[in-house]
């Protein structure tokens, strides 16, 4: 039984797989990206409590005294949360990689979430996890090592690290599709500049040639004839 409807214009309907194929890649990409943009949102969220944490010591080291800060003496800063809080700043890669289909930048922001993100919050688990250990089988605070105003820190931590550790991975997973979505289009893209390189010095090499006068071109090959002689002989 035909079919109703046109065809699309240059085809014959035979490479209706390929444009099936075409826009359920278009579709993920928009759909991933959408996704990618929520976790940029939750991350902030995450990056604003790092930051608090950080802000004591960050104000001591530009000599800036604040009473209620003092007064709540806060824990001194691990190295895995001063790590932690450069993360956030990767997802200037990624929202460029979302503006403009950039397969180098997506490239950037998905090292960046892993090594500045996703990996401090598990060096830090293995940090708190024998406090954590602890406390959730003897619940005896004094038998903790890290403590603050009677509050067992790794509990604290465990109950950010369970969001964190989730935000990041869908982050790692969303950034990975774009990256396998982008990648091909990359290559093909350094291919045609590859071939359009290779096509203008060509005809810079055959312009300058036809640029000659015959007798020039007639003296350059009996030059490179004899320089080959020479070769021969030696």
């Amino acid at each position: 039984m035909a079919s109703k409807g046109k065809y699309v214009i240059g085809t014959d309907g035979t490479d209706y797989q390929h444009r099936q194929r075409v826009v359920s890649a278009h579709s993920f990409s928009a759909i991933s990206k959408h996704y990618l943009k929520i976790t940029f949102y939750l991350h902030f969220l995450l990056y604003l409590l790092i930051i608090l944490k950080l802000s004591e010591d960050i104000l001591d080291r530009m000599d800036i005294f604040i009473l209620e800060l003092q007064e709540l003496e806060i824990p001194k800063p691990d190295i895995w949360e001063w790590t932690y809080g450069l993360s956030f700043l990767f997802t200037i890669f990624g929202a460029r990689a979302i503006r403009t289909n950039s397969f180098r930048m997506i490239k950037y922001y998905l090292m960046g979430i892993g090594l500045f993100a996703f990996i401090p919050i598990v060096w830090a688990q293995q940090i708190y996890f024998m406090d954590f250990y602890n406390f959730i089988y003897e619940r005896d605070i004094t038998k903790l090592q890290f403590v603050w105003h009677n509050l067992p820190l790794s509990v604290i931590f465990e109950a950010f690290s369970i969001i964190a550790i989730q935000v990041h991975i869908f982050q790692l997973y969303y950034a990975y599709k774009l990256y396998k979505l982008w990648k091909p289009y990359s290559q093909r893209r350094q291919q045609q500049q590859q071939q359009q390189q290779s096509s203008s010095s060509s005809t810079t090499s055959s312009s300058s040639l036809s640029s000659l006068s015959p007798s020039q071109v007639q003296n350059s090959s009996t030059a490179i004839n004899n320089g080959e002689r020479m070769k021969k002989f030696n």
